[in-house]
């Protein structure tokens, strides 16, 4: 499998201190995992600190949502914040029975996905004592025939094939950017709990049989981490420092035709400590970054990944609040358009970063992607008046490629007329200018014309006048009305706030505008005097600052100064120009 290097976590700095205190349990099993029998423990990780009284082990081990108690993982995720708890660890859902499939209504993993759901510790406690093993299928064995029977039922038949047939489990893997420890769990279900908790989703690992020699599931209720391992003397020393062991978390392949897992072991980190894969790429990376090479871990199965019900995942594991589409492959989707067909109940399209486009995205050909806010693309041909993508009441000129559509950005003509599509935000521009060889003038339906003579004169002068010193804002703009022959003006963006600005409202602001704030916390000069610049038309602003002119969207001109006052526009003098 190609696996994602964790280049984030390949070392972190850590004192001395730390790391002879990391060696500790590796120390007292004074044991070689590369060399050692399977039932030996190499590199243990960091047991509990002397001194702590071990939580109730019947208490939940982390704040991260519970299988037990997620919603519904097949409903439709929801644009509302999660509870994002980086510090949480992934639950296991002990009541569930190891050795159980899901019957085909079952609403975590549905037809295409086997449940890994680990056993329960009967104590409670950490033992130290080996876990039962899941009881083997009993062989199926027809019954005796009667004097008259000539040969068994077929229904009989089909029934022992059945049970001879071997079954697998996807290793879903998904990575804690805070800890920046990798879990990995046989659970689609506790997988996409994880996942919606703020850890980042990964794929499949491997794929692993759902019998042999039996892989166990170890939780560091001090350091936060889970770890896993094939030996009952590395399992029970574990046990014995304070680990909560937590069952069988799956099986290693012993066949021939199976695949090496290797283990990593990262001697300067407290937290997600170890490191499995079976990529030799990523085993060498490591390596090669200061990670100790610890040799084989167990067996993966060569049989194919499992294909899922594809799932929406909402998360801010990336940073922000998104939306994201888990394909069939247990993929992110990315660079593509999901079709309903898969699954996703729409079309939506995923990013290179896989986050589905919501609102406009230009495509740099003429056409935007447009969506609304879970993601669904825009649909029909032609016009388009509506308030559906989150920009308010706009027009919008739509193409159609079948069950989606893009739309027009840029310069376009329709029926004779011309129009032009702000590529941001997909919509038609309207009582605005834009800069098209000459100022352009888009009235109320998006038809442009000819700038008045006013209008193009004022736009003129606000890029050719030169700056002013730094904290000469408001004469920079004052000069430039009077280059235009518009009148002299005086006051500093504190006054002319005061003066002729009167709406925060969007929709009021036209082009030749000022736009100021009486005060920003920025500097200590705006702080008193506040700031001011020209709208120029197009979504963008014009000022000078340090000493120089700089243009600039007016979205991040608003945010930037609209920090501890509102904006607020309107025409310098009162003359209008447009």
């Amino acid at each position: 499998m190609t696996s994602r290097l964790p280049a984030r976590t390949l070392l972190r700095a850590a004192p001395l201190a730390i790391a002879l205190a990391l060696a500790a349990p590796h120390a007292a099993l004074a044991l070689d995992f590369a060399s050692a029998p399977a039932d030996t423990p190499a590199c243990a990780p960091t047991p509990a600190p002397a001194g702590l009284t071990e939580p109730d082990a019947s208490a939940t081990p982390v704040d991260a949502a519970s299988p037990r108690d997620a919603a519904d993982p097949d409903a439709p995720a929801k644009d509302a914040a999660l509870p994002v708890d980086y510090t949480a660890d992934p639950i296991v859902d002990h009541t569930a029975d190891p050795t159980a499939k899901p019957s085909p209504a079952s609403p975590d993993e549905g037809a295409a996905e086997k449940s890994a759901s680990l056993p329960a510790n009967p104590g409670g406690a950490p033992t130290g004592t080996e876990p039962a093993q899941p009881t083997p299928a009993a062989k199926v064995t027809p019954a005796p025939q009667s004097a008259s029977a000539t040969q068994p039922a077929p229904a009989a038949k089909a029934e022992v094939a059945e049970a001879a047939q071997p079954t697998y489990s996807n290793m879903y893997r998904l990575y804690n950017p805070w800890s920046g420890e990798h879990f990995y769990t046989a659970s689609l279900f506790e997988a996409k709990s994880v996942a919606e908790a703020g850890w980042q989703w990964e794929s499949v690992g491997w794929v692993a049989p759902d019998a042999g020699d039996p892989v166990y599931r170890l939780y560091n209720p001090y350091g936060g981490d889970h770890h896993y391992t094939l030996s009952t003397v590395e399992r029970d020393h574990l046990v014995a420092v304070g680990w909560r062991y937590e069952g069988i978390g799956w099986y290693s392949d012993a066949t021939s035709a199976s695949l090496a897992v290797l283990r990593q072991y990262n001697p300067y980190a407290t937290s997600g400590t170890h490191n499995f894969t079976t990529s030799t790429a990523e085993d060498a990376v490591l390596r090669a970054a200061g990670w100790r090479g610890e040799g084989e871990a167990w067996r993966a199965s060569s049989h194919a990944q499992l294909r899922i019900d594809g799932f929406w995942l909402v998360t801010s594991s990336w940073g922000t609040l998104e939306r994201y589409w888990v394909g069939s492959d247990a993929a992110l989707a990315r660079n593509r358009v999901v079709e309903a067909s898969e699954g996703s109940g729409y079309y939506a399209y995923a990013t290179g970063t896989g986050a589905v486009v919501r609102g406009a995205v230009d495509r740099g050909d003429g056409w935007a992607w447009l969506a609304n806010g879970d993601g669904r693309l825009a649909a029909g041909d032609g016009w388009l008046i509506t308030d559906a993508f989150g920009r308010g009441t706009q027009r919008y000129y739509l193409g159609t490629h079948g069950g989606w559509s893009l739309a027009r950005v840029g310069e376009f003509v329709v029926d004779g007329l011309r129009y032009f599509g702000r590529g941001e935000y997909g919509f038609e521009l309207r009582n605005d200018a834009v800069w098209l060889g000459s100022w352009l003038w888009a009235n109320n339906d998006g038809v442009l014309s000819a700038a008045s003579g006013i209008l193009s004169t004022l736009l003129d002068a606000a890029h050719w006048t030169p700056a002013t010193p730094a904290g000469w804002c408001a004469a920079w703009v004052e000069n430039v009305v009077a280059n235009a022959g518009l009148g002299d003006f005086m006051g500093n963006a504190c006054d002319l706030y005061d003066w002729y600005c009167a709406s925060g409202s969007l929709s009021d602001i036209r082009p030749g505008m000022i736009v100021a704030v009486s005060s920003h916390p920025h500097t200590e000069a705006g702080s008193i005097y506040g700031h001011v610049g020209i709208y120029v038309g197009n979504g963008s602003i014009r000022d000078s600052v340090y000493g120089y002119v700089r243009e600039m969207r007016l979205s991040e001109w608003v945010a930037y100064y609209g920090a501890s006052v509102q904006p607020r526009w309107g025409w310098l003098g009162g003359v209008v120009a447009c």
